[in-house]
């Protein structure tokens, strides 16, 4: 609770939606405010209480210059909890003044409240380095408003669409369309905004065979470059602005390898992927120089997550890595394959495997704390605020405590699921791969806020990417570029 105790001979200035405005000065007994909350985000509910006002009297509540709630003192000059809604007109990265004044007395009392500014982008795969899928500063989109969402266009620059997850920096759309004939996958970067004609695309060699991606990698941007691999064994950067190719990277060819690339999670000045299905590498991200390289023996489609300093690479066991040397920290030699890339979170790693379980293990030893059962091989897990969400392919979501292991709640999504959750601002959103639909859920209790039936605007849009929400939008990846808005 955050109290501050305001002297009513003095005149405050409150700001408000649109000019300030003059609390009145009284002399008399100081009258003081408390709120259940000093940030958040539209619509996010905040309980106030006061004290020092007028026995009796009528207590008027204010957000800015918008009164909010009435309600009476009692006897001895206290109010409250008296829970308001923050309203809908508030601007990110702004700080407002929620204040009383009694009606009998004219007793003030004020404190601050911030809505944080609003998260504009969702550079990589899962957003963050340590993959964790949630997007703590979404402050546009939530639950009491996603129900809202309508579709704002829809996009098929290239031809169809792959399973890469689309990322979104500073206005622009990045995505790398499944490859049609020759060519390997293009990035493609597309107006956030309107979608429509692509802004850029970046054409890369044709692979020597001319075969199909085996695995689409979703592209990375940071610091003006965009980072992705393609089936022709090179790992390539280009300038997010022109699509002009700054540096190249060339795989060595190992007999039998296979010629493709985990999608690239970028930190600390470094570029990490898998690549060739035996390699994890480290890049220098502004040279392509490379830094390390870690002969992991397996590598699936996952990425690797990046946290403090280290690497944690899914493979057969868990491993870390020192990021700088690439020397290893810890391993724990599980017995099962790791298929998707793990996420990390206040000290725990959680990945999925594919013997249908997830698992959570102390990132600084590598020792396993719980498993849980998912029915089915996992998606990249999404942890936010205490939970862990994962899909599974036995057609679920699965909601479990990120200490205990404990299920909180799981909802049908359907079967063949490989879509990652992603969290943003109190709501969980997931793709269904059978049932062609993107959900929104309630990311406390699972339950379904607003759908989109993607076969209403075209057949076999299947959802098997993990999709992305930046500046109070959210993209899908289904076959074809989606972004609905409010």
């Amino acid at each position: 609770m955050l109290a501050v105790a305001v002297t009513t001979s003095l005149a405050l200035s409150v700001p408000a939606a649109g000019a300030g405005i003059l609390i009145a000065s009284h002399t008399g007994p100081h009258a003081s405010l408390s709120l259940s909350r000093s940030s958040g985000t539209a619509t996010v509910p905040v309980k106030v209480s006061g004290g020092g006002f007028g026995g009796s009297e009528k207590v008027s509540v204010f957000f800015g210059s918008t009164r909010m709630a009435v309600t009476r003192a009692t006897r001895a000059g206290r109010f409250g909890p008296v829970t308001i809604g923050v309203p809908a007109w508030v601007s990110p990265g702004t700080r407002y003044r929620l204040w009383a004044r009694g009606w009998t007395t004219n007793r003030t009392a004020s404190d601050t409240f911030t809505v944080p500014a609003d998260g504009a982008s969702w550079p990589q795969y899962h957003d963050h380095a340590s993959q964790d899928g949630y997007d703590n500063a979404e402050n546009e989109l939530s639950a009491g408003d996603v129900r809202l969402l309508k579709l704002k266009w829809r996009d098929g620059v290239g031809g169809i669409l792959s399973t890469t997850s689309p990322v979104v920096a500073k206005g622009v759309v990045y995505t790398t369309p499944q490859a049609n004939g020759p060519l390997d996958p293009p990035v493609v970067a597309i107006s956030a905004a309107k979608g429509g004609v692509s802004l850029w695309t970046a054409r890369i060699p044709a692979a020597a065979t001319a075969q199909q991606p085996l695995m689409d990698p979703t592209p990375a941007v940071s610091g003006g470059t965009v980072y992705v691999g393609s089936d022709s064994n090179v790992f390539y950067a280009f300038s997010a602005a022109t699509g002009k190719q700054k540096w190249s990277f060339q795989i060595p060819f190992t007999s039998g390898a296979q010629p493709a690339f985990t999608s690239a999670t970028v930190a600390d000045g470094e570029v990490f992927f898998g690549a060739g299905g035996l390699a994890y590498y480290a890049l220098n991200a502004a040279t392509g120089a490379e830094i390390w390289k870690y002969q992991a023996g397996v590598v699936e489609s996952a990425s690797p997550a990046v946290a403090n300093g280290v690497v944690y690479l899914p493979t057969a066991g868990l491993v870390a890595l020192d990021a700088v040397t690439g020397h290893v920290v810890w391993k724990n030699p599980y017995g099962h394959m790791f298929t998707s890339a793990p996420a990390m979170a206040k000290g725990m790693v959680y990945a999925t495997d594919n013997a249908g379980s997830l698992l959570a293990f102390d990132a600084s030893t590598g020792t396993k704390v719980w498993t849980a059962s998912i029915g089915g091989t996992g998606s990249s897990p999404a942890v936010a605020n205490g939970i862990v969400y994962t899909g599974s392919t036995d057609g679920d979501l699965y909601a479990f405590n990120t200490v205990t292991g404990q299920q909180r709640w799981s909802f049908p999504v359907g079967s063949g699921l490989v879509s990652a959750p992603s969290v943003a601002n109190g709501v969980v959103y997931i793709g269904a791969n059978s049932q062609e639909r993107v959900y929104a859920l309630d990311a406390a209790t699972g339950r379904k806020l607003w759908s989109y039936n993607l076969s209403s605007a075209g057949p076999n849009e299947r959802v098997q990417s993990s999709p992305a929400v930046a500046d109070g939008v959210l993209y899908v990846n289904a076959g074809n570029l989606y972004a609905f808005g409010l």
